[in-house]
């Protein structure tokens, strides 16, 4: 099946996802779960991509903590329309 073949799904707040967001979703969910939050943080704040950062004993995290980078888009933080 391709993306253009998929079926959609009702999300909870009227947004129609076809079964590749939908299982995307639930992925992150599944992640979110076992994610070490004392230690690690993702940051969005470039727009094009997600940073990891490591936490450092005070907890405060900077960019020279960054450990790796994710090439999944985000709203840059300002919450914003970027189409």
């Amino acid at each position: 099946m391709n993306r253009h073949e998929s079926y959609f799904t009702h999300h909870e707040n009227g947004i129609d996802l076809d079964i590749f967001e939908t299982a995307a979703i639930q992925s992150l969910m599944r992640l979110a779960k076992k994610w070490p939050r004392e230690t690690l943080i993702l940051f969005g704040g470039a727009g094009a991509s997600i940073s990891v950062r490591k936490r450092a004993a005070d907890g405060s995290y900077f960019v020279q903590q960054e450990v790796a980078h994710i090439a999944i888009p985000s709203d840059g933080g300002d919450g914003g329309d970027r189409s």
